[in-house]
């Protein structure tokens, strides 16, 4: 998964889905196994979640200690993510 967003923008993760959720991603037939899967929004909310932008590789820990499927299944991830303006154009630090 890598986003990235605008000058002024950060990541607003809205779902995310990890497993083998459908027919045509590595297996083109249906084989009794299709449709294990996690949702795992709220690590990539932790992860990416109010940054300019955010890489996760798709066997990251986090998101295979879900174990939607059983061993020898593909596995992907599904996201959906928005850029929102932020409300603050530039930071001030004051000491």
């Amino acid at each position: 998964f890598q986003a990235t967003c605008g000058n002024g923008e950060l990541l607003q993760i809205l779902n995310a889905t990890y497993g083998h959720m459908e027919i045509g991603k590595c297996i083109v037939i249906d084989i009794g196994l299709l449709g294990c899967q996690a949702d795992v929004t709220d690590i990539l909310r932790t992860e990416c979640g109010g940054k300019l932008e955010c890489s996760l590789f798709v066997g990251d820990e986090k998101l295979r200690s879900t174990a939607p499927c059983n061993p020898g299944i593909a596995l992907y991830l599904q996201a959906s993510y928005a850029c929102v303006k932020s409300k603050y154009d530039s930071f001030e630090f004051v000491f």
